[in-house]
């Protein structure tokens, strides 16, 4: 059970990562695009 809720977590933060990481480059190109 342990392990299950460390994987899910460790999963869960791989996606926020690369979530930010989408967002960061999204409003960089923005910025770009507006400016």
């Amino acid at each position: 059970m342990v392990r299950i809720f460390t994987n899910a977590k460790h999963v869960f933060s791989y996606h926020f990562y690369v979530d930010r990481l989408l967002y960061n480059e999204m409003t960089y190109i923005l910025n770009d695009t507006l400016n």
